[in-house]
């Protein structure tokens, strides 16, 4: 491991380590960021033709709700920053969303959410030989949950009514890694697949040393706002 890298790493690990201390996530600052993971090809591209689907319990008498789970593995931790991912609505039904960050328990998603998006207006499908209609990819901003680098969590879709209807698109390079199904409520299915669309950012190593200012600067002023009321 290079230098550079372990230094990264344990700013990374002294920030999860504050945020145990300040019971709570760190406000993201404004920055250059840098891309954590990414299942992106070259230029952003992505597999329009293939996807998986996020369905609600009433969309189809023959189907059932169900959930996706995508597992990842971060080359660089701190606080999120943001989250980008190519999803397309299928009408009719409720265009909703949920996606949440939870971490890896056993090998499948945890219950403990690290964070929560709910999102709407997804580009609608188009039928037809050409193409989906899709725009570009959603991006979320993220909310400050400290990510370790090198250690698996799991971003999991779920549908945001019973008649949510939404394909999550694949990626085009030929990446493969764990990936979850979730079919009413009952126990995640994880097998090796193709793993859909998305990328992950927190800030780059110089932005992490000045939250890790910040947050050392907080947590000291909390210890002596404690001391003056006892």
């Amino acid at each position: 491991m290079s230098s550079a890298r372990a230094l990264q790493l344990s700013l990374s690990i002294g920030l999860v380590a504050l945020l145990a201390v300040l019971g709570g996530p760190v406000p993201v600052a404004s920055g250059a960021t840098i891309t954590a993971y990414s299942s992106f090809g070259p230029g952003g591209t992505f597999d329009l033709f293939s996807s998986y689907a996020i369905l609600g319990a009433g969309v189809d008498p023959f189907l059932t709700r169900e959930l996706q789970a995508a597992s990842f593995v971060p080359t660089h931790g701190g606080p999120l920053t943001q989250v980008s991912l190519v999803m397309e609505f299928n009408t009719p039904g409720t265009n909703t969303v949920g996606l949440s960050l939870v971490p890896d328990v056993g090998g499948k998603p945890g219950t403990t959410p690290l964070e929560t998006w709910t999102f709407s207006a997804l580009d609608p499908a188009v039928v037809g030989p050409i193409s989906p209609g899709v725009t570009g990819p959603i991006t979320l901003a993220g909310n400050g949950a400290a990510l370790v680098a090198g250690q698996k969590y799991w971003l999991v879709a779920s549908p945001g009514a019973a008649d949510t209807w939404v394909s999550w698109f694949l990626n085009d390079s030929g990446i493969t890694a764990p990936h979850g199904v979730q079919d009413n409520g009952g126990a995640w299915d994880v097998q090796t697949l193709t793993q859909p669309v998305f990328s992950v950012a927190v800030p780059e190593p110089a932005t992490l040393w000045v939250m890790a200012v910040g947050v050392v600067g907080a947590v000291v002023g909390r210890r002596r706002r404690r001391r003056r009321l006892a």
